[in-house]
Protein backbone atom coordinates (compact mmCIF):
# COMPACT_ATOMS: atom_id res chain seq x y z
CA UNK A 1 0.00 0.00 0.00
CA UNK A 2 1.08 3.72 -0.86
CA UNK A 3 0.37 7.39 -0.23
CA UNK A 4 1.38 9.86 -2.05
CA UNK A 5 1.77 13.63 -1.07
CA UNK A 6 2.73 17.01 -1.60
CA UNK A 7 5.56 16.60 1.12
CA UNK A 8 6.90 12.64 1.47
CA UNK A 9 5.49 9.01 0.05
CA UNK A 10 4.65 6.42 2.29
CA UNK A 11 5.77 2.93 1.40
CA UNK A 12 4.59 0.49 4.20
CA UNK A 13 3.51 1.92 7.50
CA UNK A 14 7.46 1.84 8.98
CA UNK A 15 9.05 3.54 5.43
CA UNK A 16 8.52 7.25 4.90
CA UNK A 17 10.74 8.86 2.20
CA UNK A 18 10.76 12.21 2.50
CA UNK A 19 11.09 14.41 -1.00
CA UNK A 20 11.22 17.94 -0.13
CA UNK A 21 8.32 20.26 -2.64
CA UNK A 22 11.39 22.80 -3.15
CA UNK A 23 14.98 22.13 -4.13
CA UNK A 24 17.49 22.65 -1.35
CA UNK A 25 18.52 26.61 -1.48
CA UNK A 26 22.32 26.57 -1.46
CA UNK A 27 24.31 29.87 -0.47
CA UNK A 28 25.68 31.78 -3.23
CA UNK A 29 28.54 32.65 -3.49
CA UNK A 30 29.36 36.11 -1.94
CA UNK A 31 30.96 38.63 -4.59
CA UNK A 32 34.35 40.05 -2.94
CA UNK A 33 33.37 43.36 -4.58
CA UNK A 34 30.17 44.38 -3.44
CA UNK A 35 31.51 45.34 -0.33
CA UNK A 36 34.14 48.00 -1.70
CA UNK A 37 31.29 48.93 -3.98
CA UNK A 38 28.99 50.14 -1.14
CA UNK A 39 31.95 51.50 0.80
CA UNK A 40 32.70 53.33 -2.36
CA UNK A 41 29.53 55.03 -2.73
CA UNK A 42 28.95 55.72 1.03
CA UNK A 43 32.52 57.43 0.50
CA UNK A 44 31.42 59.30 -1.66
CA UNK A 45 28.51 60.63 -0.17
CA UNK A 46 30.81 61.56 3.12
CA UNK A 47 33.30 63.44 0.70
CA UNK A 48 30.64 65.09 -1.21
CA UNK A 49 29.83 66.21 2.74
CA UNK A 50 32.98 67.79 3.30
CA UNK A 51 32.97 68.97 0.06
CA UNK A 52 29.73 70.85 1.00
CA UNK A 53 32.04 72.09 4.58
CA UNK A 54 34.52 73.28 2.49
CA UNK A 55 31.97 75.51 0.20
CA UNK A 56 30.50 76.79 3.71
CA UNK A 57 34.03 77.75 5.11
CA UNK A 58 34.77 79.31 1.96
CA UNK A 59 31.94 81.37 1.71
CA UNK A 60 32.16 82.70 5.46
CA UNK A 61 35.96 83.65 4.63
CA UNK A 62 35.44 85.50 1.94
CA UNK A 63 32.26 87.23 3.90
CA UNK A 64 34.59 88.39 6.20
CA UNK A 65 37.74 88.57 4.65
CA UNK A 66 37.24 89.13 0.85
CA UNK A 67 40.09 87.56 -0.92
CA UNK A 68 40.10 89.20 -3.78
CA UNK A 69 40.89 92.58 -1.64
CA UNK A 70 43.65 90.57 0.14
CA UNK A 71 42.11 91.59 3.32
CA UNK A 72 44.11 90.48 6.47
CA UNK A 73 42.11 91.68 9.03
CA UNK A 74 39.00 93.86 9.94
CA UNK A 75 37.90 96.22 12.58
CA UNK A 76 34.16 97.67 14.03
CA UNK A 77 35.26 101.54 14.74
CA UNK A 78 32.68 103.40 16.53
CA UNK A 79 33.52 107.19 16.66
CA UNK A 80 30.49 108.43 18.21
CA UNK A 81 31.97 109.23 21.33
CA UNK A 82 35.34 110.26 20.27
CA UNK A 83 34.61 113.67 19.34
CA UNK A 84 35.58 113.76 16.41
CA UNK A 85 33.69 114.73 12.78
CA UNK A 86 33.52 112.40 10.02
CA UNK A 87 35.67 114.09 7.82
CA UNK A 88 37.93 114.94 10.80
CA UNK A 89 38.07 111.06 11.31
CA UNK A 90 38.58 110.64 7.62
CA UNK A 91 41.29 112.82 7.71
CA UNK A 92 43.05 111.29 10.36
CA UNK A 93 42.13 107.70 9.76
CA UNK A 94 43.72 108.49 6.09
CA UNK A 95 46.82 109.50 7.32
CA UNK A 96 47.34 107.07 9.25
CA UNK A 97 46.55 104.25 6.66
CA UNK A 98 49.27 106.05 4.32
CA UNK A 99 51.60 106.94 6.80
CA UNK A 100 51.71 103.37 8.20
CA UNK A 101 51.33 101.02 4.81
CA UNK A 102 47.87 99.84 6.43
CA UNK A 103 45.87 100.44 3.47
CA UNK A 104 42.47 101.28 4.98
CA UNK A 105 39.43 100.52 3.09
CA UNK A 106 35.87 101.18 4.59
CA UNK A 107 32.61 98.77 3.39
CA UNK A 108 29.75 100.99 2.30
CA UNK A 109 26.42 99.50 1.20
CA UNK A 110 25.81 99.20 -2.58
CA UNK A 111 23.01 102.13 -2.92
CA UNK A 112 23.21 102.14 -6.59
CA UNK A 113 21.80 98.87 -9.04
CA UNK A 114 21.67 96.04 -6.96
CA UNK A 115 21.56 96.77 -3.28
CA UNK A 116 22.76 93.25 -2.10
CA UNK A 117 25.95 94.70 -3.09
CA UNK A 118 29.19 96.05 -1.26
CA UNK A 119 31.26 99.19 -2.11
CA UNK A 120 35.09 99.17 -0.98
CA UNK A 121 36.11 102.62 -0.23
CA UNK A 122 39.93 103.12 0.19
CA UNK A 123 40.80 105.75 3.02
CA UNK A 124 43.70 106.59 2.12
CA UNK A 125 45.21 107.79 -1.41
CA UNK A 126 48.24 105.36 -1.78
CA UNK A 127 45.93 102.35 -2.01
CA UNK A 128 46.67 100.40 -5.12
CA UNK A 129 43.42 98.06 -5.69
CA UNK A 130 41.34 96.82 -8.62
CA UNK A 131 38.38 98.50 -9.96
CA UNK A 132 36.32 95.39 -9.08
CA UNK A 133 36.51 92.35 -6.94
CA UNK A 134 34.94 89.03 -7.63
CA UNK A 135 33.33 87.47 -4.86
CA UNK A 136 32.98 83.59 -3.99
CA UNK A 137 29.63 81.92 -4.59
CA UNK A 138 26.98 83.89 -5.75
CA UNK A 139 27.51 87.23 -3.58
CA UNK A 140 27.51 89.87 -6.07
CA UNK A 141 30.99 91.53 -7.73
CA UNK A 142 32.19 93.87 -5.10
CA UNK A 143 33.02 97.83 -6.71
CA UNK A 144 36.10 99.85 -5.45
CA UNK A 145 35.96 103.49 -5.26
CA UNK A 146 38.69 106.31 -4.01
CA UNK A 147 38.36 108.46 -0.63
CA UNK A 148 35.94 111.09 -2.31
CA UNK A 149 33.00 108.32 -2.09
CA UNK A 150 33.77 109.15 1.83
CA UNK A 151 31.95 112.46 1.36
CA UNK A 152 28.58 111.51 2.35
CA UNK A 153 29.65 108.86 4.67
CA UNK A 154 29.88 108.32 8.50
CA UNK A 155 32.85 107.49 10.22
CA UNK A 156 31.91 104.87 12.18
CA UNK A 157 31.63 101.42 10.06
CA UNK A 158 33.84 98.29 9.32
CA UNK A 159 37.20 98.45 8.17
CA UNK A 160 39.74 96.01 6.37
CA UNK A 161 43.69 96.24 6.50
CA UNK A 162 44.79 95.16 3.40
CA UNK A 163 47.99 96.59 3.58
CA UNK A 164 51.40 95.74 6.50
CA UNK A 165 50.31 94.79 9.46
CA UNK A 166 53.25 95.66 11.58
CA UNK A 167 51.95 98.89 12.25
CA UNK A 168 48.55 97.67 13.76
CA UNK A 169 50.13 98.19 17.56
CA UNK A 170 50.71 102.05 17.03
CA UNK A 171 46.89 102.04 14.65
CA UNK A 172 45.03 100.55 17.74
CA UNK A 173 47.14 103.15 20.92
CA UNK A 174 45.62 105.96 18.38
CA UNK A 175 42.48 104.76 18.70
CA UNK A 176 42.71 104.47 22.29
CA UNK A 177 44.19 107.56 22.15
CA UNK A 178 40.99 109.24 20.48
CA UNK A 179 38.42 107.37 22.42
CA UNK A 180 37.52 105.21 19.61
CA UNK A 181 35.43 102.04 20.25
CA UNK A 182 37.63 99.28 18.44
CA UNK A 183 36.54 95.58 17.85
CA UNK A 184 39.09 93.74 16.05
CA UNK A 185 38.63 90.15 14.02
CA UNK A 186 41.91 88.77 12.54
CA UNK A 187 42.15 86.32 9.77
CA UNK A 188 43.56 83.22 11.64
CA UNK A 189 41.92 79.96 12.37
CA UNK A 190 40.53 81.30 15.83
CA UNK A 191 38.48 83.75 14.00
CA UNK A 192 36.71 81.09 11.77
CA UNK A 193 36.26 78.66 14.37
CA UNK A 194 34.43 80.97 16.21
CA UNK A 195 32.28 81.91 12.79
CA UNK A 196 31.92 78.30 12.17
CA UNK A 197 30.45 77.11 15.97
CA UNK A 198 27.58 80.04 15.54
CA UNK A 199 26.48 78.15 11.62
CA UNK A 200 24.23 75.52 13.07
CA UNK A 201 24.59 74.03 9.03
CA UNK A 202 28.16 73.48 9.88
CA UNK A 203 27.72 71.56 13.04
CA UNK A 204 25.28 69.32 11.76
CA UNK A 205 27.40 68.96 8.35
CA UNK A 206 30.09 67.55 11.31
CA UNK A 207 27.81 65.24 13.16
CA UNK A 208 26.18 64.05 10.11
CA UNK A 209 29.95 63.20 8.63
CA UNK A 210 31.39 61.84 11.84
CA UNK A 211 27.76 59.40 12.44
CA UNK A 212 28.52 58.14 8.69
CA UNK A 213 32.11 57.55 8.80
CA UNK A 214 31.89 55.61 12.13
CA UNK A 215 29.22 53.82 10.14
CA UNK A 216 31.14 52.66 7.70
CA UNK A 217 34.02 51.73 9.70
CA UNK A 218 31.94 49.22 11.16
CA UNK A 219 30.03 48.21 8.37
CA UNK A 220 33.51 47.12 7.21
CA UNK A 221 34.59 45.52 10.48
CA UNK A 222 31.37 43.49 10.48
CA UNK A 223 31.33 42.22 6.52
CA UNK A 224 34.84 40.86 7.43
CA UNK A 225 35.54 39.58 10.98
CA UNK A 226 34.35 35.86 9.43
CA UNK A 227 36.82 36.12 6.29
CA UNK A 228 39.53 37.48 9.14
CA UNK A 229 39.41 35.22 11.33
CA UNK A 230 39.18 31.80 9.26
CA UNK A 231 42.65 33.45 7.73
CA UNK A 232 44.03 33.91 11.26
CA UNK A 233 43.27 30.09 12.15
CA UNK A 234 44.43 29.05 8.66
CA UNK A 235 48.02 30.77 9.98
CA UNK A 236 48.09 34.16 8.32
CA UNK A 237 49.69 36.36 10.31
CA UNK A 238 47.59 39.12 12.21
CA UNK A 239 49.63 42.05 11.02
CA UNK A 240 49.50 40.40 7.25
CA UNK A 241 45.57 39.77 7.73
CA UNK A 242 44.92 43.56 9.06
CA UNK A 243 47.31 45.17 6.57
CA UNK A 244 44.93 43.26 3.90
CA UNK A 245 41.71 44.52 5.35
CA UNK A 246 42.70 48.08 5.78
CA UNK A 247 44.47 48.08 2.11
CA UNK A 248 40.90 46.78 0.42
CA UNK A 249 38.93 49.52 2.81
CA UNK A 250 41.74 52.48 1.92
CA UNK A 251 41.41 51.69 -2.01
CA UNK A 252 37.77 52.93 -2.42
CA UNK A 253 38.29 55.50 0.20
CA UNK A 254 40.71 57.47 -1.75
CA UNK A 255 39.35 56.72 -4.85
CA UNK A 256 36.00 58.53 -4.03
CA UNK A 257 38.02 60.97 -2.56
CA UNK A 258 39.73 61.95 -5.80
CA UNK A 259 36.12 61.80 -7.78
CA UNK A 260 35.49 64.26 -5.20
CA UNK A 261 38.17 66.55 -5.19
CA UNK A 262 37.83 66.37 -8.63
CA UNK A 263 34.44 68.00 -9.18
CA UNK A 264 35.08 70.16 -5.98
CA UNK A 265 38.21 71.81 -6.41
CA UNK A 266 37.36 73.91 -9.37
CA UNK A 267 34.59 75.63 -7.71
CA UNK A 268 36.06 75.62 -4.15
CA UNK A 269 39.40 76.53 -4.84
CA UNK A 270 39.20 78.14 -8.25
CA UNK A 271 40.05 82.09 -8.38
CA UNK A 272 38.19 84.62 -6.65
CA UNK A 273 39.98 87.63 -8.61
CA UNK A 274 39.30 88.89 -11.61
CA UNK A 275 35.88 89.07 -13.60
CA UNK A 276 34.83 90.08 -17.09
CA UNK A 277 36.69 92.90 -16.92
CA UNK A 278 39.83 92.75 -15.67
CA UNK A 279 41.03 95.87 -14.34
CA UNK A 280 44.86 96.60 -13.24
CA UNK A 281 45.54 98.14 -9.74
CA UNK A 282 45.30 101.54 -9.40
CA UNK A 283 46.84 104.69 -7.11
CA UNK A 284 43.88 106.93 -5.73
CA UNK A 285 46.42 109.19 -5.94
CA UNK A 286 46.59 109.93 -9.53
CA UNK A 287 44.21 109.85 -12.24
CA UNK A 288 45.04 106.90 -14.35
CA UNK A 289 41.47 104.94 -14.91
CA UNK A 290 41.81 101.06 -15.36
CA UNK A 291 41.11 99.46 -18.77
CA UNK A 292 39.10 96.56 -19.34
Amino acid sequence: MSARGGWFETYGLDHIVVKPALPLLRPAKEDPTVHKRIVFLVAALLFSLLAVMAVIITDLHDRFFPEALGARASVRLDCSRSGLSDEEAFRQLGRLSDGLGLGLVKLVPELDGDRSGQVFVAVGSAASLPETIQRFGNQPDGRVRGPEALAASLATGTYYVTGDTAGLAAFRAWLDEHGVDQHWNDDNVRTILEWLVRQREFGTAVTSGVALMASLALYWLAVKARGRALRVLGGVSTWRTQYEDLGGFLLPLAAAAVLCDVVAIPYVGGPTAGSSCRTTPRSFSSSRRPSC
